[in-house]
C-alpha cells in the first residue's frame, strides 16, 4: 500500500517537473531567438525578454485546454 502512494506521489511531481521544464525551454528558446533579432538590428537586448514571454504565453494556451484556441 505504502509503494502504491509513493509511485502516485512521483508521478504527480514528474509531470509538474516535466510541465516546468517544457516552459523554461519555450521560455529560453523565444528569449534566445528575440536577443538575436534584438542583436542584429541594434535594439536593447531587455527587449528579448518580450519575445521569450509571448512564446511562454504561446506555449501555456497551447498546453492547457482552454476556450481560446
Amino acid at each position: 500500500m505504502k509503494k502504491s502512494n509513493n509511485s502516485f506521489l512521483s508521478q504527480i511531481l514528474g509531470s509538474l517537473a516535466h510541465g516546468f521544464m517544457m516552459l523554461i525551454f519555450a521560455f529560453s528558446i523565444g528569449t534566445g531567438a528575440s536577443a538575436l533579432v534584438c542583436w542584429y538590428y541594434g535594439l536593447p537586448l531587455v527587449l528579448s525578454l518580450i519575445g521569450g514571454f509571448i512564446v511562454l504565453g504561446l506555449a501555456v494556451v497551447v498546453m492547457t485546454d482552454t476556450p481560446f484556441l
